[in-house]
């Protein structure tokens, strides 16, 4: 295939343009707005980068070997501004497009266009429309681009988090491991990726008061309801020693996919089967399967408990409360499970 790209309006223009034959023997273009494509890309490169083929685990803040010239420890993600920025001893800094360059093996300046145009693809911006068309069309009434709502920009958060985390086996998942190993649950710890809802992110953004204070690896867990429907994700901050990261209160739910839908929902460790075993937190749950092999769901908190929504298909419910001394565990554990 033939390809030509060229920026348009000379070396300080913004639009670019990707020409390429098309299969009848013509040419067609695709205008990109390299401002609009960083901004569309802005807080989502760990993401893009992993859909690269970028371990996650590299891009976690501390010094690994460079995805695009190798090494042992020369490169640094630190995503400054969320503009994807990094730092090689050996290859140079840059922003995102400059690394995406990179892995693609493309000039950062010559190449810029079809560099745009795959980040463009990666976060789903369009091309710009061509001015040679619009000027022959009829003008349309302008509208406002519509917004997104709430519960989108909650459903595209879990989704950029969910994607930038990755299994318990993965040599970066070492702060999730070492931190159930230390309750006792290394041999469980095994078993866990095959489930498919446990991940670790490596460095998950802890606000306070809207505001980022750090980055911690987590232990991420897929929150579900009644009908199997992601609908939330919880969150365990760690240290890089695996214990629990040293903050303030933290709501340990992201925000979910649409308000209400997370009473009754719970976290799916194991396929249930006729019976199932309950518990509150993803620790305790661990723990009796690792004592009695049970299918176990946790449900997160004592309120949850009470309200766990659970398929008719399960016949015999096994119960294991926490021991709390003000006895909200007990209670919660005496309360009928509710059967859709």
């Amino acid at each position: 295939m033939d390809e030509r790209k060229s920026p348009a309006g000379g070396p300080g223009g913004r639009t670019w343009i990707r020409e390429k034959c098309t299969s009848s023997g013509g040419r067609a273009q695709e205008r990109f707005d390299a401002d609009r494509v960083r901004a569309a890309a802005q807080n989502r490169w760990r993401s893009i980068l992993a859909e690269m083929g970028v371990n996650p685990s590299s891009l976690d803040g501390r010094h690994h070997p460079c995805p695009a010239c190798g090494g042992t420890d020369r490169f640094r993600f630190d995503d400054r501004e969320g503009y994807g920025s990094f730092i090689c001893s050996q290859c140079g800094a840059g922003d995102g497009f400059s690394l995406v360059a990179r892995l693609l093996h493309l000039d950062s300046t010559r190449d810029f266009s079809e560099v745009v145009a795959r980040v463009a693809e990666l976060v789903g911006a369009q091309p710009e429309a061509d001015p040679r068309n619009q000027a022959m069309a009829r003008p349309a009434p302008t509208r406002p681009a519509p917004q997104p709502t709430d519960d989108q920009r909650a459903r595209e958060r879990l989704r950029i988090v969910w994607g930038e985390s990755f299994s318990l086996a993965d040599p970066g998942a070492e702060p999730a491991r070492r931190y159930l190993e230390a309750r006792g649950l290394g041999a469980i710890v095994v078993a866990l990726p095959g489930t498919g809802v446990v991940r670790c992110h490596p460095a998950l953004p802890y606000f306070e008061d809207g505001r980022e204070i750090g980055r911690f690896p987590a232990l991420v867990a897929v929150v579900q309801d009644v009908t199997g429907r992601a609908v939330s994700l919880h969150r365990t901050y760690l240290s890089g020693e695996g214990r629990k990261a040293d903050l303030p209160s933290v709501k340990k739910l992201m925000p979910s996919i649409r308000p209400g839908v997370v009473k009754g929902a719970s976290i799916r460790l194991y396929p249930a089967t006729n019976f199932l075993g309950v518990c509150e937190g993803i620790e305790t749950a661990l723990a009796v399967r690792a004592a009695t092999g049970q299918p176990v769901w946790a449900a997160i908190t004592a309120s949850g408990m009470a309200a766990l929504a659970l398929p008719p298909t399960i016949r015999e419910i096994f119960i294991w409360c926490d021991m709390d001394a003000n006895g909200v565990g007990q209670q919660a554990a005496m309360t009928k499970i509710r059967k859709p």
